[in-house]
């Protein structure tokens, strides 16, 4: 068991990123199926080439300039 962290974070142990591949920056793609999570590893993508993928579902998309614009 894993406690959740104050920006919703969670660490995966060493064993379960060794069998699901997960490298150093690498992808997780999160599935949730009846009330689960499943996590699948996603080989060969690094988390900067995936950055932004998820946006189409979130309620309102603000970039990072419009963010820095109305700093």
């Amino acid at each position: 068991m894993q406690k959740c962290q104050k920006k919703g974070q969670i660490t995966i142990p060493k064993p379960i990123r060794e069998k699901l591949k997960i490298e150093k920056d690498g992808s997780v793609l999160f599935l949730v199926e009846n009330n689960e999570v499943k996590l699948k590893g996603v080989p060969g993508v690094r988390t900067e080439q995936s950055a932004g993928s998820l946006k189409k579902y979130a309620k309102e998309y603000v970039s990072l300039k419009r963010k820095s614009e109305a700093l």
